[in-house]
């Protein structure tokens, strides 16, 4: 049987109940929330900071001003109109953004409290379940998020899901990466393996075609990681195998973290225009370029583009997303 670390408890001012898990191995030690499944805090022998960015209060998040850590969804990043087709069945979800469906809608899976089903030194797995009809989504969805750490110092998140009714699903881990501890990331450097990415409008609504980057969103060569208003979707082949995907470097602290997903896109957010209403790790509200946020998903508002990735869940199949993040 596995030994278990002591969880600790938190309660929110509705008077919910949130648990904390430590996880430790292979020189990381992570914090995790069942609120939203959210990776408060992750910390590396040797490096006083935290990797990734925080908040000091767990009632933060609740509301959760940037998706700080969740694990978002049933269908992250945007959906035009909160409208979508399956079967000839047309859906209308909760608009939380500018009239559009944002990272499954405003109590999506980053603002429900998961369960605990297993538990050790250097892992825990956390589930939920989504009722059909929630955020007026189709079908009930069982989903599990498996996060360990392991050797050289990686932190692995599985997640998995699977339904009862044809339905979307697109799951993605929300950390935010600093990797020296100052205010922002403009002493960072930033490489992303691919030059094609989803162009959008001023919504954040794809135009229906890819484009490859111009000299202001190319980063296959490491440049400053706020040398543009990141919040891009980069493409990638849809192999479903691990591939690396991006790089980001601290030039003060020389760490670095690694990227690596199964997913066809990442969205690479840069929180150009961040001001949380919160303080964070840092003792105060994060503000512009505070992090970067490396989101592994299936593309914007595919159910609603033509040729772009399947985003149907069926029963009898299992969602997998599966990504690492490797620092050294």
């Amino acid at each position: 049987m596995d030994k278990t670390l002591p969880n600790r408890p938190h309660v929110l001012p509705d008077g919910r109940d949130v648990q904390e898990v430590t996880l430790r191995g292979h020189g990381l030690t992570a914090k995790v929330l069942t609120l939203g499944a959210v990776v408060r805090e992750l910390r590396l022998e040797g490096h006083t900071p935290s990797l990734v960015l925080g908040y000091e209060n767990v009632a933060s998040y609740v509301t959760n001003h940037g998706f700080l850590g969740a694990i978002v969804g049933r269908y992250a990043n945007r959906l035009k109109d909160g409208q979508f087709e399956i079967d000839g069945r047309r859906f209308q979800v909760d608009r939380n953004d500018k009239g559009n469906a944002l990272h499954g809608g405003s109590q999506g899976t980053w603002a429900q409290i998961w369960e605990i089903a297993e538990q050790g030194d250097d892992f825990v797995t956390l589930k939920l379940t989504l009722p059909d009809g929630h955020m007026g989504f189709p079908g009930k969805l069982d989903i599990a998020c498996r996060y360990s750490v392991k050797p050289n110092a990686t932190l692995d998140v599985q997640v998995t899901a699977q339904t009862d009714t044809p339905t979307l699903c697109n799951l993605t881990p929300h950390c935010y990466f600093n990797l020296d501890g100052h205010a922002d990331v403009t002493n960072h450097k930033l490489e992303i393996n691919s030059a094609d990415f989803v162009p959008v409008d001023t919504a954040g609504i794809p135009l229906g075609h890819i484009e490859s980057s111009d000299a202001s969103l190319d980063f296959r060569s490491p440049r400053p990681a706020h040398n543009a208003n990141l919040d891009v979707s980069y493409c990638f082949d849809t192999s479903q195998e691990l591939q690396e995907q991006a790089v980001l470097t601290s030039d003060i602290s020389g760490r670095s973290v690694t990227v690596f997903s199964n997913q066809p896109g990442l969205q690479v957010f840069n929180a150009a225009e961040m001001q949380t209403p919160e303080n964070g790790h840092v003792g105060k509200p994060y503000g512009p370029f505070c992090g970067v946020a490396f989101e592994p998903q299936i593309w914007p508002d595919a159910p609603n583009q033509p040729g772009f990735p399947e985003a149907v869940l069926r029963p009898g199949e299992t969602y997998l997303n599966y990504s690492q993040f490797r620092f050294t």
